[in-house]
C-alpha cells in the first residue's frame, strides 16, 4: 500500500507539472501518462485531470491534488472538516482516508474546532501532543483512529485529517 501511495503521489506530481488552465490536449495526455505508468506497475486507474486538480481512482481506493480537491463523497460523517481549510489533497481506500490542506486561521483556533466537534461527534481523545508550532491530536471511536495534526508555517496552518482502522 505504502507503495502505491508513493507512486502514485509521484506520477500525479509529475502529470500536475505538465498541465495548464481548461480541459486541454496536454491534460488529455497527462491522463493517458499517468494511467499508463500505474498500468506499468500493474494497477489499473482512471485518471481525470482539469485545471486545478487531478482525481486518480483504483481498485485500492481513489486520490485527489490539486486546488480543486474537494472532500470525498464517501467521507464519513462522524469525521469533522473545518470548514476553512483549503484542501490540496484527499485519499481514501478501504483501510482508511485522509485530507491535507491549509487555512490563514491560527492552529490554535483549528485545535479548539477539532477539540469541540470530534467530542460531539462520539470520538475520545486518546493523546494530545504539543510541539512547537505542531499539535496532534488522536481521537477513538469503535475500531477507528482519527489523527489531526496542525503546523503553523508563516501565514498559514497546515492542516492534515487521516483516519484509519484498527
Amino acid at each position: 500500500m505504502q507503495r502505491f501511495r508513493f507512486s502514485l503521489c509521484m506520477t500525479a506530481l509529475l502529470a500536475l507539472a505538465t498541465v495548464g488552465c481548461g480541459k486541454s490536449a496536454s491534460e488529455s495526455a497527462a491522463e493517458k501518462v499517468v494511467e499508463s505508468a500505474m498500468a506499468a506497475q500493474g494497477q489499473k486507474a482512471d485518471v481525470s485531470i482539469d485545471s486545478d486538480s487531478m482525481k486518480v481512482t483504483t481498485s485500492e481506493g481513489t486520490m485527489s491534488i490539486g486546488e480543486g480537491t474537494k472532500v470525498p463523497d464517501n467521507w464519513p460523517s462522524d469525521v469533522p472538516v473545518y470548514a476553512g481549510v483549503k484542501l490540496v489533497t484527499a485519499f481514501s481506500t478501504p483501510e482508511g482516508a485522509a485530507l491535507q490542506g491549509t487555512t490563514t486561521d491560527s492552529a490554535a483556533k483549528v485545535e479548539s474546532f477539532y477539540k469541540d466537534q470530534a467530542a460531539k461527534n462520539g470520538w475520545t481523545e486518546d493523546a494530545s501532543v504539543k510541539q512547537g508550532e505542531m499539535v496532534s491530536l488522536i481521537y477513538k471511536k469503535e475500531k477507528r483512529v482519527l489523527s489531526v495534526i496542525t503546523t503553523r508555517t508563516g501565514s498559514e496552518t497546515s492542516v492534515a485529517i487521516s483516519l484509519s482502522n484498527q
